[in-house]
């Protein structure tokens, strides 16, 4: 089989609900996230096989064919195709999936994936709950799927006050991960950390939107703990929770074959890939098995990850996996600093080979270690419940053998509805 490259991945700064972001049409901001691709790799356009979108709410101006869309409002040709998929959560990871599995099977050479979600123009849900309010349908749900678990309905709420049951998490210990992600969200962006992916858009006051909206810079315990729970007797609240964001991102993926015909430089291999599915009430519990099955099929234990991301839209969810699987911040940090050092927050990957996180964290996600700082709390609603990806840095063959790190793609910003399956992107050193 053959092999698949990431050669370049791009994104927006992150747009709060009604932010710089809102006055984008969905089509048009990604539209130019696949301009960036094409204008950063120097790919001819015109060889681009395939264009995968990652899109959860597929309603209004995110609906007939956003993906195609996307394309015919960027500069790349109309020869190039697209299509638009649903992974719920997971939409933007799937579509990585999609194109590195065309690319091994020898069927593509170039693909780009991609997503993107205004959740301020196309708001969560509103691709049922329009329908609802006229009386079109039953919803999503059947008769026969609720009584067959026994529930109401389906809620990714009820599902992270299960987890943080289930594994013993109180509220302190939710908002204390969560704060710690925005201090280092706030350090990476302050060093500059994100510049580089960052796919600058003029934003709604008319200047460059250039950093996420979603970190709050004068986060504190504090002002967490004023915030009410989502429900009586609950430990999960808003700030500990994802927020609503607007964004696309692209990443461009090919075979080795084309890295030569077009003279490109990888950034990564994918080393492996896999999706599962589990319980759909409790639903959110799903990385778990999935890291479990993907180190399994490649004969890896933890301690060989480098860098991993729990991505989940709740506080609970990485932090019971950290408790069920051992991969906690210090672990990492031990495992990763037996590699080799990191450089210090704020140095590029061009500069010394280790852009540690690009897409980082959630309320509550940690990034390791705690000197090199990669965070950020709004790109948290894309990924898949129960995908899990392996990448390993390639080298570059221009210049001195430079590593270069890996870095997530996560072009939805969506919170995830019911899918039972949970997002993770991991990589490791070649």
């Amino acid at each position: 089989m053959g092999q698949a490259y990431v050669v370049e991945a791009v994104r927006t700064a992150g747009g709060r609900r009604k932010g710089q972001l809102s006055g984008w049409h969905p089509a048009d901001m990604a539209g130019e996230v696949l301009n960036a691709i094409v204008d950063r790799t120097g790919i001819d356009p015109a060889a681009i096989d395939d264009v995968i979108m990652g899109c959860v709410t597929q309603a209004g101006e995110q609906a007939f064919a956003f993906g195609r869309n996307a394309v015919l409002a960027s500069k790349l040709p109309t020869s190039v195709p697209a299509v638009t998929i649903d992974r719920q959560c997971g939409s933007s990871q799937q579509s990585v999936h999609f194109a590195a599995q065309a690319v091994m099977s020898g069927t593509q050479d170039v693909v780009i994936a991609a997503g993107g979600e205004s959740m301020t123009r196309v708001p969560m849900f509103s691709n049922y709950l329009l329908h609802e309010k006229e009386g079109v349908g039953a919803g999503p749900f059947s008769e026969r799927i609720l009584k067959r678990f026994g529930v109401a309905t389906f809620s990714q709420f009820d599902g992270a006050e299960m987890v943080a049951a289930k594994y013993g998490f109180d509220r302190e210990a939710l908002d204390r991960f969560a704060l710690e992600s925005h201090r280092r969200a706030a350090a990476a962006t302050n060093a500059g950390a994100f510049e580089r992916e960052i796919v600058p858009l003029v934003g709604l006051d008319g200047t460059p939107h250039v950093k996420d909206e979603g970190i709050r810079y004068d986060a504190s315990m504090e002002a967490m703990a004023g915030v009410k729970t989502l429900t009586e007797g609950g430990v999960i609240t808003a700030a500990n929770a994802s927020q609503i964001c607007d964004g696309a991102s692209a990443a461009l993926i090919v075979s080795e074959r084309a890295l030569k015909e077009h003279n490109l430089t990888p950034i990564a291999r994918i080393h492996h890939l896999t999706v599962t599915g589990g319980d759909p009430v409790i639903m959110l519990e799903e990385p778990i098995p999935a890291t479990r099955r993907a180190l399994a099929r490649t004969g890896l234990k933890i301690e060989d990850i480098d860098l991993y991301e729990v991505n989940e839209a709740f506080a609970s969810i990485p932090l019971a996996w950290i408790k069920a699987l051992g991969g906690g911040p210090r672990a990492h940090q031990r495992q990763r600093r037996r590699h080799r050092p990191w450089p210090p927050a704020g140095r590029h990957r061009d500069q010394a080979g280790g852009d540690a996180d690009s897409c980082a964290a959630r309320p509550g996600q940690a990034l390791w270690p705690a000197d090199h700082v990669r965070g950020r709390r709004q790109r948290q609603r894309h990924h898949l419940r129960g995908a899990l990806a392996l990448l390993s840095p390639e080298r570059s063959e221009r210049g001195r053998g430079r590593e270069r790190a890996a870095r997530c793609f996560r072009p939805r910003m969506r919170r995830c509805t019911r899918s039972p399956v949970a997002p993770k992107l991991v990589w490791r050193r070649a």
